[in-house]
């Protein structure tokens, strides 16, 4: 892992220009970098509380190799590697006695371009689907999946667009050795996603609506312990409906928004829903915005190890409420607080409560 970080560091290096002993960006590229310092507090039932700090850490380079192609990547923190948290903890496990943090492969893709309404990206990259209000219910927004997506969007009019997307990822390229009553030889499980999401967003009655449904399906994950322990369920195809609507009222803006969905390999315990509200918006120095969310997942709703890493937890509900205020251009600061019952649907159910203290800077 080591020699991948630094390889992917030379291809970063890779799109710059040295001039007069300076380093300048190519024609075309953009450096990104961010930061985000948090303060947490977790507070468990029958538990000691715990308070931690970590930070976040990012540095992308994005860059058009012609006119029709980007290449881009990113670098990370994560401790541990986990798939849904590029958080390390300060004094952590891959810092105790105040050793290095650890940096990793965030992000490494193509896109490209074919015309005005087609995209095709390839590699590791962002999550392709539309979340309504980025919601992490089904997939956490710090996963960035592997393989390939291809995008279709047709804006119609001022007032109408549609979009279709699909996408295949890999989770394990798994393969072994049949048993000699099979007739021995090698045999290919892999573990992989398949997913595809159609969508329309149409302006109405004063406000912005954008409704769309998906289906997921998950395959082999009996042959990997890639995702964790799975519960009794090894089957999870799902499907996905959503709506996001929004709206002004009176100069304030303000979005209501809703994500269900349903695992149809389970028999039961299968179904997990998020709905919300988001007032104002910040986007000059001075402003605020505010989020509150609801949600109840059922035990084989989805796959916990790529779902939201801030609630960790499959059996559970919870609500989560998020202040952000913009101190200065590209530096905010975020308050938030969940609680959460876990083992919500036995009669062993426990409270986990976390809150959050976040300054954010980027540029």
């Amino acid at each position: 892992m080591r020699a991948l970080s630094y390889t992917v560091s030379l291809v970063l290096l890779g799109l710059f220009q040295t001039a007069g002993g300076a380093v300048e960006l190519a024609s075309g590229t953009n450096l990104t970098t961010d930061l985000r310092f948090r303060t947490q507090m977790v507070k468990e039932e029958d538990k000691a509380d715990r308070h931690l700090q970590r930070i976040r850490g990012r540095l992308g380079v994005e860059g058009q190799v012609n006119e029709k192609v980007l290449l881009g990547a990113r670098l990370a923190t994560s401790q541990g590697n986990k798939a849904t948290s590029t958080n390390t903890d300060l004094g952590g496990t891959d810092s105790d006695g105040m050793e290095k943090h650890t940096i990793w492969v965030d992000k490494f893709f193509f896109a490209w371009s074919a015309n005005e309404n087609l995209k095709v990206t390839g590699g590791k990259f962002e999550q392709p689907f539309f979340r309504p209000n980025n919601d992490e219910m089904i997939f956490d927004s710090d996963v960035t999946p592997e393989g390939l997506a291809v995008n279709y969007s047709c804006k119609c009019s001022e007032d109408l667009n549609w979009w279709v997307t699909a996408s295949g990822q890999w989770i394990d390229e798994v393969h072994g050795t049949l048993p000699a009553s099979l007739g021995g030889g090698e045999a290919y499980a892999d573990a992989t996603l398949g997913g595809a999401q159609a969508g329309v967003t149409a302006t109405m009655a004063g406000a912005k609506w954008t409704i769309g449904a998906a289906k997921y399906d998950f395959n082999n994950l009996g042959n990997t312990t890639a995702l964790g322990t799975l519960p009794s369920t090894e089957g999870y195809k799902l499907t996905n409906a959503f709506l996001e609507v929004g709206f002004e009222a009176g100069s304030m803006p303000m979005k209501v928004y809703a994500d269900y969905v349903t695992n149809s390999e389970a028999d039961d315990d299968n179904t997990a829903t998020t709905v919300g509200i988001k007032l104002n918006k910040a986007k000059e120095p001075g402003q605020w915005e505010l989020d509150v969310w609801q949600r109840t997942a059922k035990p084989n709703a989805v796959v916990n190890h790529i779902a939201d890493g801030d609630v960790g937890y499959n059996d559970v509900e919870a609500t989560r409420v998020v202040l952000n205020y913009l101190m200065a251009v590209n530096s905010n600061v975020k308050l938030s607080y969940i609680t959460s019952t876990r083992d919500a649907s036995t009669a062993t159910d426990t409270s986990y409560d976390v809150g959050q203290v976040d300054f954010e800077f980027k540029f």
